[in-house]
């Protein structure tokens, strides 16, 4: 892909393009814990967003994995849907002393060893097993990806990026480069519920629109 005078070449596996304009939405790329059974209970009984799911894993014993700081506030958020609660950060010491003593006194469990693998059937979680042999009984849990931008197609285009490395646009979704712009994940870094994201395609799909409107009216 290169920028030109008039737009934008692309060239693809179906053939070589060009446009006006560009839209970007390639979303994220995510990359889950190297824990073997997590991409068996990954949408089925581990998840990673409480809004999304932790209403219908609501009063079950429930773990949340990640070596990621923000495991703290992501299990006072999951202490609404459940008070069984497991907190494990996977081998790191990302948890204060006082976050842990906060954690304890709510009855939530904190574990700072590695998991080795996520055992059930047909996606049902049943329990974890630690790197030391040890097993908990668990129905359902949370793990905190990683997620990365899909934008390594854009490297020959010197756009501005935000602090997320995804790229920077204004409101209506313009980049730093004319004719380039960006909705949805490809903006944010991070990850966001369907609804928002498709919001954010159609306001800049009108961004788009009226930019050509106007071109458009004034070509000759």
């Amino acid at each position: 892909m290169q920028k030109i005078e008039q737009g934008f070449f692309i060239r693809t596996d179906q053939g070589e393009f060009q446009t006006r304009k560009l839209l970007i939405a390639t979303g994220l790329k995510e990359e889950l814990p190297e824990i073997t059974g997590v991409v068996e209970h990954y949408g089925k009984s581990i998840f990673y967003c409480p809004y999304c799911d932790g209403w219908e894993l609501r009063d079950r014993p429930l773990i949340v994995v990640s070596d990621q700081p923000g495991i703290y506030h992501f299990a006072k958020l999951l202490y609404n849907w459940s008070r069984d609660l497991m907190v494990c950060t996977n081998g790191k010491s990302v948890l204060t002393e006082e976050e842990k003593q906060e954690l304890n006194a709510k009855n939530i469990l904190v574990s700072e060893q590695m998991v080795q693998s996520f055992n059930g059937i047909d996606g049902q979680l049943e329990e974890v097993k630690f790197i030391d042999g040890t097993r908990i009984k668990r129905t359902g849990g949370f793990i905190i990806p990683k997620w990365f931008p899909q934008l390594d197609f854009l490297k020959s285009i010197n756009y501005k990026k935000n602090d997320k490395t995804a790229v920077l646009t204004d409101a209506m979704g313009k980049s730093t480069i004319p004719g380039l712009f960006a909705a949805g994940e490809a903006t944010t870094g991070g990850p966001t519920q369907l609804i928002v994201a498709a919001a954010s395609g159609s306001v800049v799909a009108t961004s788009i629109n009226l930019e050509l409107t106007e071109e458009q009216f004034y070509f000759k």
